[in-house]
């Protein structure tokens, strides 16, 4: 941890120190101003990944394209009395599905674990063997350590709570309006509360972008993890146009291109559109559409596998049961999450196992959906 928090502020000092030399500053008259975000959003979409699908897990419901919970997004941004210099603060606070939930419904010994004594279910009652009493009792701890009786038998919560997913980033940036286009860089750092949400808990991006000077709205931009070494590039094209003489109408679209250890591809081309008052209110409509959903499937992780053997075979991986994540398909929460689908699909599997000889695991599966949408209040202020 340490040793993680010297890096981030070595780079963020070395940003910092290099924004300074490159602009020469000289005394000025410009003292800076603090602008103010308070937004409101009915989903966490970031980069096409859905940051609150694990409210569909709560749910027991299939993953559609709008999760329907309110997330708090605060963000204040310091531009500082050096021209192009700004530091930013960017949070988002889940409003509801917070706490985790025993969404399994299992007697288990930890959170998510198998069903005592590797039971395949509460329902399993056509076990002649059952017994639950018995089952309980040779599953408690034999010794006296305080520590044997943190795991139980008992119905754990699993760590699914939206709280998981609570963030905080900071942004060093610097950006100038120069002969040859908008040049700016910067370093951007993410803090997550759990590692269940994200592959990481933290992450910490270098980034530039430029536009050209004859074409301005046009904007490129390249972010690479210094941590796992992802490299995403984006291009947006975006303006504002007045409405009214209190109404101004602005959009903004871009694309995403993710590339990770495995694969890459087309993470999200995302549309916003936004109308705001001069009072600082605004109102705003987004929606995301991923094309390549193996890059979901892969790096905000579901369990599948990267190649296609299972079991040691070479039966195409849909015949065994099993899903990549090449085919953007995971396990559909609404047909294999709680007592009943599990003792269904432990049947299905049962069945065909012993038919052909082949080990098998049946889990019904989904499409994980193209398009999300969401929409965000917000307001905003300007302290000079």
């Amino acid at each position: 941890m340490k040793l993680r928090i010297f890096k981030v502020l070595f780079i963020s000092t070395f940003v910092l120190g290099s924004i300074l030399n490159f602009s020469n500053i000289e005394a000025q008259e410009n003292k800076g101003s603090i602008q103010i975000d308070l937004n409101l959003v009915s989903n966490y979409v970031w980069r096409g990944h859905d940051f609150f699908r694990n409210y569909a897990i709560q749910n027991w419901k299939q993953y559609g394209p709008h999760s329907g919970i309110w997330a708090f997004q605060p963000s204040i941004t310091w531009n500082t009395p050096v021209n192009g210099l700004y530091v930013n603060l960017f949070s988002s606070l889940a409003l509801q599905g917070r706490e985790d939930k025993d969404i399994d419904k299992r007697i288990q010994t930890q959170p998510g674990g198998a069903f005592i004594q590797n039971r395949t279910s509460l329902l399993d009652y056509k076990d002649p063997s059952l017994n639950l009493e018995q089952d309980i009792k040779s599953s408690l701890p034999t010794s006296n350590q305080v520590s044997d009786y943190q795991n139980i038998p008992n119905f754990y919560k699993e760590q699914v709570g939206l709280k998981r997913s609570d963030e905080l980033d900071i942004t060093i940036g610097y950006e100038s309006d120069t002969n040859v286009g908008i040049i700016g860089f910067g370093i951007l750092h993410y803090s997550y509360a759990n590692v269940t949400q994200v592959n990481t808990a933290y992450g910490t991006e270098v980034f530039i972008t430029y536009a050209f000077p004859f074409l301005k709205e046009l904007r490129f931009s390249i972010y690479e993890d210094l941590q796992i070494h992802t490299i995403y590039y984006n291009i947006s094209y975006g303006g504002e146009y007045q409405l009214t003489n209190e109404l101004t109408s602005s959009y903004n679209i871009s694309s995403g291109y993710y590339v990770l250890d495995n694969v890459q591809g087309v993470s999200d081309i995302t549309l916003n559109y936004t109308i705001s008052h001069s009072s600082g209110f605004s109102f705003g409509i987004n929606i995301a559409y991923r094309p390549d959903l193996w890059i979901q499937d892969y790096y905000f992780g579901s369990g599948d596998l990267i190649t296609g053997e299972v079991n040691n075979t070479k039966l195409p991986i849909d015949i065994n049961g099993q899903s990549t994540i090449y085919d953007g398909q995971v396990a559909d929460p609404s047909l294999s999450l709680g007592p009943i689908n599990e003792y269904v699909n432990n049947q299905i599997s049962q069945l065909v196992t012993n038919t052909t000889g082949i080990p098998f695991t049946y889990t019904p599966r989904q499409k994980l959906p193209k398009y999300l949408w969401w929409i965000s209040l917000g307001y905003s202020i300007t302290i000079e």
